[in-house]
């Protein structure tokens, strides 16, 4: 659910489901290698960031590219 959400980025439906339910943040995207935080990142929302690093998101985690969320930002011109 959370993954649907951040991939279609219906960031409403994101900050619910953070706010609500319980899963494991650190949890890799099947179809990319992504997690929560790299697609976060991807797409500039540091409010969502932020959020997922309360959480406890792993920022070394790198995806299928070799891309931590730090780089995934800076491949895609996000600060």
């Amino acid at each position: 659910m959370l993954f649907t959400a951040i991939k279609s980025q219906n960031w409403k439906i994101v900050e619910t489901i953070l706010e609500q339910y319980e899963f494991d943040i650190n949890v890799i995207i099947p179809q990319k290698g992504y997690t929560a935080l790299h697609w976060a990142c991807w797409n500039g929302r540091a409010d969502i960031v932020k959020r997922l690093m309360i959480m406890g998101a792993d920022t070394s985690i790198v995806n299928e590219n070799g891309e931590t969320p730090l780089q995934s930002a800076r491949t895609n011109n996000k600060t």
